[in-house]
């Protein structure tokens, strides 16, 4: 796809009518003041159609370009969220896969205490037609209801000798999560390259 002309597009355009004017003046110069009046009612004609079209064109490549640099920062604020959690996560599945459920149960208290959750909620907040699709949209919803849960149920620790079995639902449920931000993450990236 290419891109839609800039204003310096715009001042190439016009220099070059310009200078095509000059040459057509300097081939066929006016003759008496009749046609001396003509050229200048006709150069003045093109000055005002140039400057009605500058005119409109501005404010559209200037609308464009803060559209653009909206978009870009959201999708930053995505990215900083999500890096964010993946922090948080990568801790509590560290603690999962070395069986140990008090690093676990820890490091899910600390998804509470980084701000993930409320991150999230004030991204959500942002009007859809902002996000880059509904699937970006959904997966950071589906993210922050699961790390409710998480967070959640870890409120409620294990019973001595159930921690083998809340381990392995953590592994399950971490799984989930891992592969919600992993889809998240390529939605916003598709956005960032745009």
């Amino acid at each position: 796809m290419q891109n839609a002309p800039s204003g310096r597009h715009a001042v190439i355009v016009f220099y070059a009518l310009m200078a095509v004017l000059v040459v057509i003046l300097l081939r066929f110069p006016p003759q008496n003041s009749a046609e001396v009046a003509a050229w200048v009612q006709g150069v003045g004609t093109l000055a005002a159609v140039g400057a009605a079209i500058w005119a409109g064109l501005f404010p559209a490549m200037r609308s464009a370009r803060q559209e653009r640099s909206a978009r870009a920062e959201f999708a930053q604020d995505v990215t900083d969220v999500l890096d964010l959690a993946e922090k948080a996560v990568a801790r509590v599945v560290k603690a999962v896969e070395a069986g140990d459920y008090r690093r676990a149960a820890t490091a899910l208290d600390t998804i509470g205490q980084m701000a993930i959750q409320p991150s999230i909620a004030d991204l959500l907040a942002t009007p859809r037609a902002r996000w880059p699709s509904r699937q970006c949209y959904g997966h950071m919803f589906m993210l922050n209801r699961m790390l409710a849960v998480l967070a959640g149920d870890e409120a409620a620790a294990a019973a001595p000798g159930q921690e083998a079995d809340r381990l392995a639902y953590l592994g399950e449920q971490l799984d989930v999560v891992v592969r919600v931000m992993e889809s998240a993450r390529e939605e916003i990236g598709g956005e960032a390259d745009r």
